[in-house]
């Protein structure tokens, strides 16, 4: 049981049911919380899956939607300085009656909030996904106007982080490669790592023999976000060719799936290729894959589309962009040109490449809940001891 008894938690993300990134993340720490039998009040993002609410014996809900009128990105990127007047009386209401020990504000721009808690001498601990801004200027740039555009709202979201981040007691990131980026302004002692994790216990009885896979490889992920949706393209455009798409089949699944294709052929007709759509439970058809392939150009923080694989046994490729963040000792076969990418794919294919208990073996021990229940609960005996 973790030092703090009770626990505030604070999430835009709606994660139930968990599907896409974000929502296994926010998931993840919600099972974390209830690993450690925390007393928690957890304000999340409105959903009508009530259901799910019901597996958590130590965890009350309240749900909030912040109002949003319709903002350029620049707006947008603005009103992470402001503070919602309806959030904040929601807040006060819960730091009233529930009275908590520490807060946990968790996902992308909501620095501006950490004033209420330290007003209280409350210790917040700030969660980031990846490290945002860095994230945005990533973003391709569609036109000298647009590259502009992009640049300014990295710069909005680089004062944000600068300007709050280090009033958090505790900032968690998901990678190695994060924390580097975070410690260019943010003191070392306040910096964690939790990588993005997932409960072992709820994927490994997916698991299937090898003899039972079946011939297609995958691609998971939210597409509407311009990393999944860049490297879909650039996997179609480089690497999916007539061979490879006569051998197996490409599915691809996830949010705005089925649009993206859609979008994509409408320029150029792709063989053998079918998007699923958001799937209810996706465990079982990335466990009877062949391969997961995970051709990213961008981004940062842990991908669990990789960790979702490992977990499942299917054997990944990806390139190192893919890759970054995971510890993976060379169970994740990494490709950063076409040729070697397609290659690689083939041998997969074959049987001729397969390192997934060796994968599987990592995720255990890096990528799975139980470890990172304890180190979440290090972190808080840490807390406690600065406040003393």
């Amino acid at each position: 049981m973790g030092i703090f008894m009770k626990l505030l938690f604070c999430t835009e993300i709606a994660p139930f049911p968990p599907y896409g990134g974000e929502k296994i993340r926010t998931m993840g720490l919600l099972q974390l919380f209830e690993r450690l039998e925390l007393n928690t009040l957890a304000i999340i993002g409105r959903t009508d899956n009530q259901e799910w609410k019901s597996n958590f014996r130590h965890i009350s809900f309240l749900d909030f939607c912040f109002s949003r009128t319709e903002q350029s990105r620049w707006e947008e990127a603005l009103s992470s300085f402001k503070k919602d007047k309806n959030f904040i009386a929601l807040l006060l209401m819960a730091l009233k009656e529930f009275k908590p020990d520490i807060v946990y504000i968790d996902y992308h721009f909501y620095g501006q909030y950490i004033d209420v808690f330290k007003k209280l001498a409350l210790p917040v601990i700030y969660g980031t996904h990846n490290a945002q801004a860095q994230l945005i200027l990533q973003r391709p740039s569609q036109s000298p106007k647009n590259k502009i555009s992009n640049f300014i709202e990295y710069r909005i979201y680089r004062y944000h982080e600068r300007k709050y981040f280090n009033k958090a007691d505790a900032l968690i990131a998901v990678s190695e490669q994060d924390i580097i980026y975070y410690k260019h302004f943010l003191n070392a002692t306040r910096l964690y790592l939790i990588p993005n994790f997932i409960d072992e216990n709820e994927y490994i009885q997916y698991q299937i023999n090898p003899d039972e896979k079946e011939n297609y490889i995958i691609m998971s992920g939210n597409f509407y976000a311009y990393q999944n949706f860049a490297g879909l393209q650039w996997f179609l455009e480089n690497v999916w060719d007539k061979e490879l798409s006569a051998m197996t089949e490409l599915k691809i699944t996830g949010y705005y799936s089925e649009k993206i294709l859609e979008k994509i052929n409408s320029k150029r007709k792709y063989c053998n290729v079918a998007a699923l759509g958001t799937v209810e439970n996706i465990k079982p058809v990335i466990a009877r894959a062949k391969a997961a392939i995970v051709p990213l150009l961008h981004g940062s923080g842990t991908r669990l589309k990789c960790i979702e694989a490992m977990a499942l046994k299917t054997q990944i490729v990806s390139t190192s962009k893919g890759a970054e963040g995971i510890a993976h000792n060379g169970s994740v076969i990494l490709s950063d040109d076409a040729g070697s990418f397609k290659s690689n794919i083939l041998k997969v294919l074959k049987g001729e490449l397969d390192y997934t208990k060796e994968a599987f073996n990592i995720f255990m021990a890096n990528y799975s809940l139980t470890p990172n229940a304890q180190i979440f609960n290090n972190i808080l005996t840490q807390l406690k001891k600065k406040q003393c």
